[in-house]
């Protein structure tokens, strides 16, 4: 499961996801969609750990773990995939 709640992120000194919340259970599938300029993308870089956007406010859990202390959600799956498929990370 993915969780975000209250979720503020900054870059450029400009703030461009305010109180944003999200909830993906196991086996579901969400497309996020919306206008230019509306931070799907910031999303997407933030969850995966791009060390130029700052979190200001929120937090985020994905099956226990926290990406936002992780380094983002790819370091955790690639973790996840190790430990699970015999490959070492």
């Amino acid at each position: 499961m993915l969780k975000i709640n209250n979720l503020e992120v900054a870059t450029d000194n400009k703030i461009i996801l305010k109180d944003f919340n999200l909830i993906i259970n196991d086996g579901e599938i969400h497309t996020i969609m919306g206008p230019n300029g509306v931070g799907k993308s910031t999303l997407s870089r933030v969850i995966m750990g791009d060390p130029n956007y700052k979190v200001l406010n929120g937090e985020m859990t994905f099956n226990g773990d926290n990406p936002l202390l992780n380094s983002g959600l790819s370091n955790i799956l690639f973790s996840y995939m190790g430990s699970c498929c015999g490959k070492s990370s």
